[in-house]
């Protein structure tokens, strides 16, 4: 089968299995209390930028971004924006996350999405003192609503990594459990190891779940880089790979 070919079966294959809503995962309130008493000092700048390889099946298909955009105000309230976009051939999601200053748990997320051209407006609003997501989904004039309810706080997947960026500590005292929308996974500590991606060479430290689909890795610097990211589009066969990076924010390409 000729490369196009493959290709064009795996965009059919993640364009059909994109959700709805994204990687959507919680902390138990003493996990959140504990990991933000970690660090009082967020260790990136506004502007911060990574820029990603996506993968899926070992075939580059396209790229993603993540952005932390700084301090913003929501309902009177000061709040972090992270930016995460992907562009993949026939897909294209920008995401725009407001999560909480002190605990980085989720807020609002705000999503664009086009699939074949067809255009998606997606809000996800967190009512973290009641443990619920309502995403309302509006395609053309039509408007969705679906409401989760959970036991404990919710959490996405980006969020989680910038906030495991602040521990002082990568090491995980046992396990740290998940509970995503449909099925709960739990993280642990992996150790370090020498990761190499395209930007280069580094000394990793890996984070991953159980079952193996939510896996992170972080340079084991000071700055905490997000190396790969497995799972965090569309569905847990993809892979992020760090291309290039901008720590401070002041390169514009």
């Amino acid at each position: 089968m000729k490369r196009s070919k493959i290709l064009n079966l795996i965009f059919a294959i993640f364009i059909a299995t994109a959700i709805i809503y994204p990687n959507v995962n919680k902390l138990s309130a003493d996990d959140v209390i504990a990991e933000n008493k970690t660090c009082e000092i967020l260790p990136f700048k506004q502007g911060e930028k990574f820029i990603y390889a996506v993968k899926m099946a070992g075939l580059s298909v396209g790229t993603s971004e993540l952005i932390f955009d700084g301090i913003a105000e929501l309902d009177g309230k000061e709040v972090i924006v992270i930016i995460f976009t992907t562009k993949i051939t026939n897909f294209f999601d920008e995401e725009k996350i407001f999560a909480d200053k002190e605990t980085f748990l989720p807020i609002r997320v705000e999503r664009n999405i086009n699939r074949f051209g067809k255009k998606e407006f997606i809000v996800e609003e967190y009512d973290q003192g009641n443990n619920i997501l309502t995403i309302t989904k509006q395609t053309g004039n039509k408007e969705t609503q679906q409401v989760i309810e959970k036991e404990l706080p919710l959490q996405n997947m980006i969020c989680f990594i910038y906030n495991f960026r602040r521990r002082q500590n990568l090491e995980i005292d046992g396990i740290i459990d998940v509970d995503l929308p449909l099925k709960k996974v739990s993280f642990q500590s992996a150790g370090e190891k020498k990761l190499k991606v395209y930007a280069g060479r580094f000394e990793a430290f890996l984070v991953q779940s159980v079952p193996k689909k939510y896996n992170f890795w972080l340079s084991a610097d000071k700055d905490r880089i997000p190396l790969r990211i497995d799972g965090a589009v569309g569905f847990a066969k993809t892979r992020m790979i760090l291309k290039d990076y901008d720590l401070d924010g002041k390169n514009d390409g």
